[in-house]
């Protein structure tokens, strides 16, 4: 009987050990597919942030080269305004007729269509303001000699 006993405990721990190995299987599959999910969300977030990273990476090329043209442009706009600065105090320099236009004052009405004056939007450093019509800050007349540059 004590060989009997002995038996039926020894298989009751077996089927017991069994019991509780197929739990701790079935736990650990289940984890598996959790980290698998996970992983996959994971994956699918990476891939997301690649393309966002793409696609801002192609905003700067854009923006870059947008950057690029303006500076171009105004560089040639800047020549372009120098050059006629150049011709035109040239040709005051040189043409009689010329020379008299430039000396007639310039009403300060003008000023103001400039953003010059104390009415402007822009007032005082000539900023803005077209050849000839620099702020000579005597505040006075409102009327400006194109010679008293």
């Amino acid at each position: 009987m004590n060989r009997l006993l002995a038996i039926v405990a020894g298989a009751a721990v077996l089927c017991l050990a069994l019991w509780w190995q197929a739990e701790t299987i079935k736990d650990l599959r289940g984890n598996l597919e959790t980290e698998r999910r996970s992983v996959a969300t994971l994956e699918e977030a990476r891939q997301a942030n690649a393309q966002t990273i793409a696609l801002l990476r192609g905003d700067i090329k854009v923006r870059d080269d947008a950057i690029i043209r303006r500076d171009r442009k105004v560089e040639a706009l800047e020549r372009e305004q120098a050059a006629s600065l150049r011709a035109y105090k040239e040709e005051v320099q040189n043409d009689e007729a010329t020379r008299a236009w430039d000396a007639v004052p310039v009403p300060a009405a003008v000023h103001r269509l400039f953003g010059k004056g104390g009415t402007g939007a822009r007032a005082g450093d000539g900023a803005g303001a077209a050849p000839g019509l620099a702020d000579t800050g005597d505040g006075g007349s409102g009327v400006e000699r194109r010679d008293q540059r």
